[in-house]
């Protein structure tokens, strides 16, 4: 996971010295990132989820029916 070890690295050395403005920058940059990429692996998570319910779903309609 490269965008959390830079994270890491840059989080490292904010804690011996001042960032320059263009690592705050690249730091910021990388913490949208990486919650952008958390929404969309919570959004796909979520569509699996209604997908695997739906078809649950539907065939335990069919059984209880006894279609």
């Amino acid at each position: 996971m490269e965008v959390k070890n830079q994270i890491d690295h840059l989080d490292a050395k904010a804690e011996g010295t001042v960032l320059l403005e263009t690592e705050m920058e690249e730091l910021h940059n990388l913490s949208v990132t990486i919650h952008s990429l958390a929404r969309a692996q919570n959004s796909s998570s979520w569509q699996k989820s209604r997908l695997n319910w739906l078809k649950e779903g539907d065939a335990n309609t069919k059984n209880f029916h006894g279609h």
